[in-house]
């Protein structure tokens, strides 16, 4: 009897008396090989979604908001964006100068040069801004930020 050259299966002659042997180890090959391969498929799906899950755990939104309003140190002028997560930091990039870049970390609010005040600050779910001296909150001016978690 020969066999096939890659897969080894049995090739029946018609000079070989019939048996159902041959055609049994055949159909036992051929099940052992497919539950071999899902077997590996079923391995690399589940490494990948463990993958899956890390990345979706790390996130990062980019997007745009529009300022709200010039603002003064005594008046609450706060433009909130709500991102669905707390973010690690936040980037603030405004349209009309794009070599400004701004950076809020969580703890270290951007500061307004002469007081207390923050113009720039993590809170759950998000960010907020005012405006002063640092442009962040223009009223109308289009800003893009990214999120990072």
């Amino acid at each position: 009897m020969q066999h096939t050259e890659t897969y080894n299966l049995n090739l029946i002659e018609t000079s070989d008396t019939f048996s159902p042997d041959p055609l049994n180890q055949n159909a036992q090959a051929l099940e052992d090989a497919v539950e071999a391969a899902r077997a590996e498929a079923q391995a690399a799906d589940a490494a990948l979604d463990q993958r899956l899950v890390k990345l979706e755990a790390k996130r990062l939104i980019c997007g745009t908001y529009v300022g709200t309003g010039e603002g003064e140190l005594s008046k609450e002028t706060i433009n909130f964006v709500k991102l669905g997560f707390t973010p690690k930091a936040v980037l603030i990039r405004p349209n009309n100068t794009p070599r400004d870049v701004m950076f809020i970390l969580p703890n270290r609010p951007i500061m307004y040069t002469g007081g207390n005040f923050w113009v720039g600050r993590i809170v759950e779910n998000g960010f907020e801004v005012r405006s002063y001296s640092i442009n962040l909150n223009s009223e109308g001016a289009l800003y893009f930020y990214v999120a990072f978690n």
